[in-house]
């Protein structure tokens, strides 16, 4: 019985690496290190930023204020229909029938 290890063309199929190899393996992976924490600096960098933080407090201002403006108009214009629309325009019937 032949083991695959001991197949001819087994040695080639799993070729070792030199010493070479394994430098440039750790020197590539050092490079997307590098890569990446740039990246994440760039990033930590951007949300730090004067300008973003003061985007995003000018965004929630705008939108707490439109928020609370239009809960406040619903009951305004109940109140403003309730008191200022004559009650025949309130209690005059509609008939949805035609002809």
């Amino acid at each position: 019985m032949v083991r695959l290890a001991d197949h001819p063309s087994a040695a080639s199929a799993t070729p070792e690496l030199t010493i070479a190899g394994q430098n440039d393996v750790r020197e590539r992976r050092a490079e997307l290190w590098d890569a990446v924490d740039d990246l994440r600096d760039a990033f930590y960098g951007l949300l730090t930023s004067r300008r973003l933080q003061k985007a995003i407090l000018n965004s929630l201002v705008i939108a707490t204020f439109a928020t609370v403006t239009y809960y406040l108009s619903i009951p305004a214009y109940a109140a403003f229909y309730h008191f200022h629309l004559p009650d025949q325009v309130v209690k005059v019937p509609v008939y949805l029938q035609y002809g």
